[in-house]
This record gives C-alpha cells, structure tokens and sequence, in this order.
C-alpha cells in the first residue's frame, strides 16, 4: 500500500530532481518496495519537466515545501475543523492559508466552503505575494485556535502518549482495528447465537476477520473480557452500518484505556479526527476516564500498541509505526 509523500520525502526528490537531472530516477533502487510506489510518480512528474526550465521550477518547489513546514501544525488538523475557523476569515486570509496547506486539505475547503467565500479567493500570485512577518502574524494567529500539536521527528521510540502522531485516516483504520480487538475479546469462548448475531451486522470480509482474530485470540485478564463483553454491550449500535459499528466499538474500548498520564491523548486525537468521530470519543472518554481501573488500563495501552505494531506489518498504516512504537514504555 502505497502512502502519501510527506515534505521530507518531497524535498529529498526534488534535490534529487536539480542534482542529477535525468538519473534522479536511480535512486528508487535504494528505496523499499512501499517507498519506490510513493516516490516513483512524483520522480516521474518532475522529470517530464523541460531541462531548460527544471532548475528554476524545482528551486521554486523548495521554497514552497519550506514554507508549507512552517504551517505543518496545520496539516496535521482534520481539515473540517479548520474549515469552520476559515469561514470566519476573509477571502485574503483563507486564500492565504490554502496557499500553505496539504493539496488533500485544499481540495476537502475547496469542496466545502461555501460558493460565495470560494468565488471571492485571490489568485495564486496574491497568495504568494505576502511578506514574510505579515504570513508569520497571520500563521500564529490561526493556529492559536487549535490545540498544538507539537510533533517532533528526533524521538526514537514511540509510547502510547504518541498515537496522536499517526494521520488522520490511519486514526480511523486503528479504531476499527481496535474495534474488531474487543469484539474478539468479548466473543472467544462464546459460541450459538450470540456470535452468529454479531457476524451477521459485519460485513463479509469483516466476519470472516473477526473468525480468524477469534481463532488466534491471545488471552488477557479476566477483567478485560468482563470490559470487553460490556463494551459490546453498552454500544448502540441498531443505527449503525458493519463499518461505523467497529469503529464506535474501538473508541469505547479505547477510552477505557485512558489514565491519569494519558489524560490530554483524547483532546489531541480529537483534532485529527472527522468531528463526528471525535465526538463520541470525547462522549465515552467523559463516561468511562474516571472510573478506569490502572492495571486495566495499562493492558489496554499494551494490546493497543501489539495491534499498532501489527497494523504496520500489515501495511495497513506506515510501516514505520511498528519500528517506532514501544511495546515496553506504557504511560
């Protein structure tokens, strides 16, 4: 599975690009198989520019990639939040942070803000052509009304406290992950109808997942499958679909493995996430925190970074996660 390029990434094939022309594309030879599928398109894009005007595009490139990190707190954000903040700003301000923030994000505000706000957007060239302290001013002013998150690329190992680190759309495959984990938990050793009832609301393939994550269950305490069979139990999950129903699972589960040192994680996912998703998480964190039992909720956060861990093997979300995160440091 192939990832979205990061600043990094772009700015190490755009060097690449000026500083051997033709025979950029060499270096895919050094890259993994994953890294080669999300680097091979834009080495190829770059290269089909005309050679008399690569140098000049490409430098221009590095300016703008650095700065867009300057507003790399921003792309972290689920872009809907920052959608109802931009609304509040004039057309020059909103065109000015479009200007800096990941095309994926663009395209979500394009789609969304009303008609009347996106006909009125400058141009490309007035975007641009703000000096830099003014940009600076209207950067920090921006991101004042979010939660920072502060993430840094020197850590080496990864703890729980860390999972805000991962993207917004890997969030909502770990959820639903997360959400099959419990379901397993609270079905091993169950058999008859309760089990068929809970495969028949999954999808196919889901059920036939759930089956296998049944088959090769690895046992926890018996309070945690107490937890799990009540999770299953206190989730409403009559209005849900197969997909939404794991989910609202994972994030009940979720927020019982909340403590007392991973108080602020809930806040901080919560920005990362669609609004919709990051209001019932906020709801079971609100009902469950407090009462959270400390060894449990260590248990939690154990198979919690076992499963992140096995997501990257699997290729699910970044393969470096499973490099990264520590199965030995729990808050």
């Amino acid at each position: 599975m192939a990832h979205d390029l990061n600043n990094r990434q772009r700015m190490f094939i755009t060097l690449a690009a000026i500083e051997l022309g033709d025979n950029a594309s060499d270096l895919l030879n050094f890259l993994n198989e994953d890294e080669v599928k999300t680097c091979k398109p834009e080495f190829e894009s770059y290269l089909k520019i005309n050679s008399g005007e690569r140098e000049t595009k490409l430098k221009e490139k590095i300016n703008s990639l650095v700065a867009s990190e300057r507003w790399s707190g921003l792309a972290e954000i689920h872009p809907a939040w920052i959608l109802e903040e931009l609304k509040k700003e004039s057309p020059k301000i909103i065109g000015i942070i479009l200007r800096y923030l990941p095309s994926q994000h663009v395209r979500y505000l394009l789609e969304n803000l009303p008609p009347t706000i996106r006909f009125a957007l400058p141009n490309i060239i007035e975007a641009f052509s703000v000096p830099k302290p003014i940009l600076d001013i209207i950067k920090q002013r921006f991101e004042s009304r979010f939660i920072p998150l502060h993430l840094s690329r020197s850590i080496e190992k990864l703890n729980f406290n860390h999972l805000y680190y991962l993207k917004s759309n890997e969030l909502e495959l770990f959820f639903k992950d997360l959400g099959m984990q419990e379901l397993a938990t609270a079905l091993h050793g169950i058999s008859g109808k309760s089990l068929n009832f809970l495969l028949n609301r999954l999808s196919l393939k889901d059920a036939k997942r759930l089956q296998q994550r049944i088959k090769s269950f690895k046992n926890v305490s018996d309070d945690l499958k107490k937890q799990a069979r009540y999770t299953v139990l206190e989730v409403e999950g009559e209005h849900l679909g197969p997909e939404n129903l794991l989910i609202e699972i994972g994030l009940a589960a979720f927020a019982k493995s909340i403590s007392s040192s991973s108080s602020d994680l809930p806040r901080l996912l919560g920005i990362k996430l669609p609004p919709k998703i990051s209001y019932v998480l906020k709801r079971y964190v609100a009902e469950k925190s407090q009462k959270n039992q400390k060894e449990t909720a260590y248990e939690r956060q154990s198979i919690i970074l076992s499963r992140i861990s096995s997501l990257a093997k699997e290729n699910v979300i970044d393969q470096s996660w499973g490099k990264l995160f520590s199965l030995e440091s729990i808050s």
